[in-house]
């Protein structure tokens, strides 16, 4: 079964906002982790970064889904998808 989280970027402020499914899905708690682009790439899989650093600079642009391996704080791997959505 897949589990879906979702996330929307102020484009403006730059700013994150996670829903409670993409936090349990990085195994984070809202109360200790602040979702920023800078932390969220750390958490992408080394050679998968660039790939989703320039994914996510084009994501204004509708750039379709973008397939990377992210890692859990105890360095579990997951699959991961993401699709931009105006």
């Amino acid at each position: 079964m897949a589990s879906v989280g979702s996330w929307q970027l102020d484009i403006g402020s730059g700013r994150l906002r996670w829903s409670d499914e993409t936090y349990r899905l990085h195994a984070v708690e809202p109360a200790t982790f602040v979702p920023t682009l800078e932390a969220v790439l750390q958490r992408v899989h080394a050679p998968d970064r660039d790939a989703v650093q320039r994914w996510m600079s084009a994501v204004v642009a509708g750039l379709p889904t973008l397939y990377y391996t992210g890692y859990t704080p105890e360095a579990q791997v997951q699959c991961v998808a993401t699709c931009a959505d105006d």
